[in-house]
């Protein structure tokens, strides 16, 4: 490992965690992975830019458009509220 200053410490080979329980760090890893993956960060920007593109082309007149918008939105909700219960403890992993 280095330090701040960029001195390596030990061999490199330190291990992470306990003695022959990497599979268990791993999942650890991965399940932190496909938390920050599945953040509704992106997808909420992504909706921003797609309001500003329906109110520029003018397309808030057109019924079926903004019901479009409306159910996507709902789903980016529902994305964000499925995120936070697993991100935070609420769901049971099978």
């Amino acid at each position: 490992m280095r330090s701040l200053s960029g001195q390596c410490s030990g061999s490199g080979r330190e291990p992470v965690g306990e003695l022959n329980q990497g599979w268990t760090v791993a999942k650890a890893l991965l399940a932190d992975e496909r938390i920050a993956n599945g953040a509704p960060i992106l997808p909420r920007q992504s909706f921003e830019v797609l309001e500003e593109l329906v109110e520029a082309v003018d397309l808030l007149a057109d019924l079926g458009e903004t019901d479009r918008c409306a159910q996507l939105f709902c789903d980016i909700e529902d994305l964000a509220a499925l995120h936070s219960q697993v991100a935070f403890g609420g769901l049971v992993h099978c």
